[in-house]
């Protein structure tokens, strides 16, 4: 008896080292080697829990997703804590598109378990998606109870309550936040954000920069303080920021098209054109990428041309046609160029107001 005992104790610690090592691989990125790993914990035990949703995580990080699902599915069968892989089975779901899915999955996880705090936060991530912006803050305010340390939790919360029109009330959350955790990169750079959607760009500016002497390498605060720079008009600053971030990340397609729109509004059109030439060559964002085109040959007379852009903006623009039918109805309207130029011009404007934060413009 006990020979046997030792044995299972022997075992025990084999497997927790090699749980170890396949989590050593997996943050080297030694992938293949981590799946080696945690088959060897299988063999030894093939109830180990964290074996199945270890190997799981590895094959969703690859875009594996019938493999992952396959292996947490495994986890069910093993463990009775199924909350953390219910929610695993929901991200699987959430990759796939399938949010109801991974909604119900997740309402599941919190069912079995109203503490599991990355349940909670799936759930809200989801439902602010869909803009359910009332049943996200309950959620998330629940599970901020049982969990008032949470940062990502409070800073979701605080992106909820600035969507339901109460920005100050989310930028007093959030100082509350640097109050209990001054160094928080991801809280300033969430102010930052909040400043910019409110276009109060100065105090945008200020906490992209306080976000970026914490973590430098952020390449999202430094789109942020671009924007912010743009916004307040110092559109060299702007070109400046991004300039360095295209060269270090040439497929950037958020910068560079900001950088091109930074070097149209600085007047350096035929700069912005060439680079717009080039994205143009792409799939993405071609509706936005014509109609700064459209703009630049506007500026330079070329009206005959910016109408050619702004059209192919609009065939490239399918959600965007759909809130503002206007832009379709002008494509074949019979008017003076000039004047069509001019429409144009007044309702595109009108529309990136209000699609400031989206990529679309």
């Amino acid at each position: 008896m006990q020979q046997k005992h030792f044995s299972s104790k022997k075992a025990d610690k084999n497997i927790k080292s090699l749980v170890q090592k396949a989590r050593g691989f997996i943050k080297d990125q030694r992938f293949d080697d981590a799946l080696t790993t945690y088959d060897e914990v299988l063999k030894e035990n093939p109830e180990a829990t964290g074996a199945y949703m270890g190997i799981g995580t590895i094959y969703m990080r690859k875009g594996e997703l019938d493999e992952a699902e396959k292996y947490f599915n495994g986890a069910l069968h093993v463990t009775k804590n199924v909350a953390p892989v219910l929610n695993k089975l929901a991200s699987v779901a959430q990759k796939r598109g399938d949010n109801e899915k991974a909604l119900k999955l997740n309402k599941d996880a919190l069912e079995v378990d109203p503490k599991f705090l990355k349940a909670a936060i799936g759930v809200g991530k989801i439902l602010f998606q869909e803009e359910r912006y009332e049943e996200a803050k309950n959620v998330l305010g629940g599970a901020l109870k049982y969990n008032p340390q949470s940062n990502e939790a409070e800073i979701l919360f605080s992106r909820i309550v600035q969507k339901m029109g109460q920005p100050n009330d989310a930028i007093d959350n959030l100082n509350k936040l640097l109050a209990r955790d001054p160094n928080s990169w991801s809280v300033y750079f969430q102010q930052a954000r909040i400043y910019l959607s409110e276009k109060q760009f100065d105090e945008a500016a200020k906490a992209a920069i306080k976000s970026l002497k914490i973590k430098p390498d952020n390449i999202r605060a430094s789109i942020c303080l671009a924007q912010a720079y743009i916004g307040s008009k110092q559109y060299i600053k702007a070109i400046d920021i991004l300039s360095e971030l295209v060269s270090e990340n040439s497929d950037m397609w958020s910068a560079r098209k900001l950088l091109a729109r930074s070097l149209l509004l600085n007047g350096e059109l035929e700069e912005a054109k060439k680079l717009l030439n080039k994205m143009a060559s792409g799939k993405r964002g071609l509706g936005a990428i014509h109609f700064m085109l459209g703009d630049i040959f506007e500026k330079q007379g070329l009206t005959s041309h910016a109408l050619a852009e702004y059209e192919a903006g609009v065939l490239h623009s399918e959600k965007l046609v759909e809130k503002y039918p206007r832009l379709k109805e002008l494509i074949n309207m019979e008017m003076d160029e000039n004047k069509k130029a001019n429409e144009f011009k007044t309702l595109l404007m009108e529309v990136r107001e209000d699609f400031s934060d989206d990529e679309q413009l």
